[in-house]
């Protein structure tokens, strides 16, 4: 019998033979090196116990996340294996989840393709969360224009030598709404502050600190109410103070000039801070019995 030629087989026959079978065999093996690299990722997770099950699951999930285990965007394990590897219920891991989506942890996607994804929380997450804090803890207004004439001071302060070229063009556009509002009679004073509102925040986004720019975040979302009702103390002159404090602040921003910079903030914070200082305590007055 003459020798098989390996030209004799044509390449339907070679699919259902040796090819086929070293597919099969190169998919089987990259599915178990998948699934035990899943598995050795799920040892990061130990079994909890029962007494403090949530508050261990919460704080595994969390560590996971923050010592990098799982990067941002990337998908968690499914509740069934994370439940499993934790020792605990599915809807325990789900409420520990849930917990981690309203702190700005994860996201939690519906769907065929969906499940928990790693998400990295942003400077509104973090100052809404240190507006609660500071309304819990009943901060007064002049315990927070204290902190914010030494914080906001430096802030510009380092704004003044980081700001790039679009933090200046924001600022400069800025003052120059402000400007334009207070030559306009009929404008009122909530629409000045909400534009002064954003110039601080500019400011903070422009020192290149995320930290900075969360407690800033949290400190004029809980000042809101406050700045709104001092209008009845703001008169024409006030107006004016604000637009040229807003412009000195931007051009010494522009300028690099640090010490200018963090001079006219604490100004500024302390001008306005002694009317929401006068408004809560007028109003505190008016509640006690």
């Amino acid at each position: 019998m003459p020798l098989e030629r390996w030209s004799d087989h044509t390449p339907s026959e070679w699919t259902q033979t040796g090819l086929a079978g070293a597919s099969a065999s190169g998919s089987r093996g990259a599915s178990k090196y998948a699934v035990s690299v899943a598995e050795e990722r799920l040892g990061v997770f130990t079994p909890v116990r029962r007494s403090s099950s949530f508050d261990e699951v919460l704080r595994q999930l969390e560590g996971a996340i923050m010592s990098r285990r799982y990067e941002n965007g990337e998908r968690l394990p499914n509740e069934r294996d994370l439940s499993q590897a934790l020792g605990v219920s599915r809807s325990t891991v789900r409420e520990a989840l849930r917990v981690l989506e309203a702190m700005g942890f994860v996201e939690i996607r519906l769907g065929a393709t969906g499940g928990s994804f790693v998400a990295q929380p942003d400077g509104q997450m973090v100052g809404k969360a240190l507006e609660s804090l500071i309304r819990f803890r009943g901060a007064t207004a002049r315990e927070l224009v204290e902190f914010r004439t030494s914080f906001e001071g430096e802030t510009a302060h380092w704004a003044a030598q980081r700001a790039d070229g679009s933090d200046r063009a924001r600022l400069d556009e800025l003052a120059a709404e402000v400007r334009g509002l207070v030559s306009q009679e009929r404008s009122t004073w909530a629409q000045i502050a909400a534009v002064d509102v954003q110039f601080h925040e500019a400011v903070a986004a422009a020192s290149k600190n995320q930290v900075r720019l969360a407690i800033m975040l949290g400190i004029y979302r809980a000042l809101e109410r406050v700045i709104v009702a001092i209008a009845p103390l703001v008169d024409a002159e006030l107006r004016q103070a604000v637009a040229d404090q807003l412009t000195a602040m931007a051009g010494a921003i522009a300028a690099g000039d640090a010490e200018r910079a963090r001079s006219v903030m604490r100004h500024h914070v302390e001008t306005f801070g002694r009317l929401e200082v006068e408004v809560q305590e007028q109003e505190d007055a008016r509640r006690v019995p």
